[in-house]
C-alpha cells in the first residue's frame, strides 16, 4: 500500500497472495501462475510474509492519484512529472511502461521503505486518510482482518 501512496503506476490491488491466487490460470493465456516469482520464492522458502516486486511487461491496469510530499515544517512540494497524473502522458489511462515508469516504481519502493521506518523528511502519509504510518497500519489491519495469515495481503 505504501509503494502505491507513492507510485502512480503501482497496483496495490492487484496484489494478491492467497493460497487459492497462487494456483489459479489465466484466461487469457493459459498460464497457471506457479512459475511467477512471488509463488516461485513463497513455494521455496515458506516464508509467509515475503514479498517480489513484479511488473508487467506492457501497461498497468489503472492510475493512482498522489497527494503532495509535505515536509515537517509544512511546506508542500510538487509531484515529479512521472507521476503528475495531470500530465498529457497520462490522458488516455494507464500507460505503455516506459523505462522511466520502471525506474519510479523503484523510487516508489525506496520511499515507502521511508514511510515505513518513519524517516520521510517530505511524506504524502499526512496528506491521506491515514494521516501518518500508524493510521496505515491500523488500515491494513483491518483490510487483512478476514483474510488469513498465509494469505499476505496488504
Amino acid at each position: 500500500k505504501l509503494v502505491a501512496l507513492n507510485c502512480v503506476n503501482f497496483e496495490f490491488e492487484a496484489c494478491d497472495f492467497a493460497e487459492k491466487n497462487m494456483n489459479t490460470v489465466d484466461k487469457r493465456d493459459g498460464k497457471s501462475k506457479e512459475g511467477c516469482g512471488r509463488v516461485s520464492i513463497n513455494r521455496l522458502t515458506k516464508l509467509v510474509n515475503s514479498y517480489t516486486l513484479e511488473c508487467h511487461y506492457h501497461t498497468g491496469a489503472k492510475i493512482n492519484k498522489l497527494g503532495l510530499r509535505r515536509d515537517l515544517s509544512g511546506n508542500f512540494y510538487p509531484n515529479d512529472p512521472i507521476n503528475d497524473t495531470n500530465d498529457p502522458f497520462y490522458n488516455r489511462g494507464p500507460p505503455v511502461y516506459t523505462r522511466a515508469i520502471y525506474d519510479d516504481v523503484g523510487k516508489g519502493l525506496a520511499i515507502a521503505l521511508l514511510d515505513f521506518c518513519d524517516k520521510n523528511p517530505r511524506s504524502r502519509l499526512v496528506n491521506t486518510d491515514y494521516n501518518s504510518i500508524t493510521g496505515l497500519r491500523n488500515y491494513l489491519r483491518m483490510f487483512c482482518g478476514g483474510s488469513n495469515s498465509n494469505s499476505g495481503n496488504g
